[in-house]
């Protein structure tokens, strides 16, 4: 009888154990998803914040530390003169979300030059285009910059039903005819251009607000969706 009792107590002793360590952690409710490419928030100075980047104020490097992966960084020259400095990164994996991301620095228009002049290796693409690696004291300068535009690329298809699911109806369809069409709806308000195609990924663009024309200009031919 005294065995059957002390063997009762102990199990009690286990049980409220077990119940005081793994219970609080079962009651407690997950952290939502963060980083989202739909979680985009207005800033107090009317910029946009998405993947933990606030565009036009976060430096490449700090851009870099919240995709949680180091960039490698470009110079592109193209055929007509004109040069942009963007960060590629392979891999982005944010809320168990998989992607590719390039993204804008926004590099005073005067250190272009020198830049490309001091240019440690140059590669021609297809294109025309030349691809310049920065010599190692222009790559420091360009990550104390501010990241202007994300170019986003999901592993994953999205399709128009999760598109606006996600983001609402865009102020504007502008569609892409050819053999592999592309609808862009437009997101003013977000800065936000996604690029729905029937073959390929999806790709999403944010660049400020304020600089929307960025992404419409190269549309102004293409037709509206009514």
């Amino acid at each position: 009888m005294e065995k059957r009792i002390i063997l009762g107590v102990l199990g009690f002793v286990v049980l409220a154990f077990v119940l005081g360590v793994f219970l609080p952690a079962l009651l407690v409710e997950p952290e939502p998803a963060r980083d989202l490419p739909w979680q985009i928030e207005k800033t107090a100075t009317g910029n946009t914040r998405v993947f933990g980047i606030t565009l036009g104020e976060s430096t490449l490097t700090e851009a870099e530390r919240a995709l949680r992966h180091t960039a490698e960084v470009t110079l592109f020259n193209a055929p007509g003169g004109q040069r942009v400095v963007e960060a590629y990164v392979d891999q982005v994996t944010l809320s168990g979300l998989s992607a590719k991301a390039v993204l804008g620095v926004d590099v005073p228009e005067a250190w272009l030059e020198p830049m490309y002049e001091r240019g440690i290796r140059a590669s021609r693409m297809g294109s025309g285009e030349q691809k310049v690696t920065l010599a190692p004291e222009d790559l420091a300068k360009v990550r104390d910059l501010p990241v202007n535009s994300i170019t986003y690329m999901p592993s994953v298809n999205l399709s128009p039903e999760q598109v606006e699911k996600r983001f609402g109806v865009p102020a504007e369809r502008r569609r892409e005819t050819g053999d592999e069409p592309v609808e862009h709806w437009l997101y003013p308000g977000l800065g936000l251009d996604v690029a729905i195609s029937e073959r390929k990924k999806e790709v999403l663009q944010y660049v400020l607000p304020a600089d929307f024309e960025r992404l419409t200009r190269p549309l102004q031919d293409v037709p509206v969706v009514r």
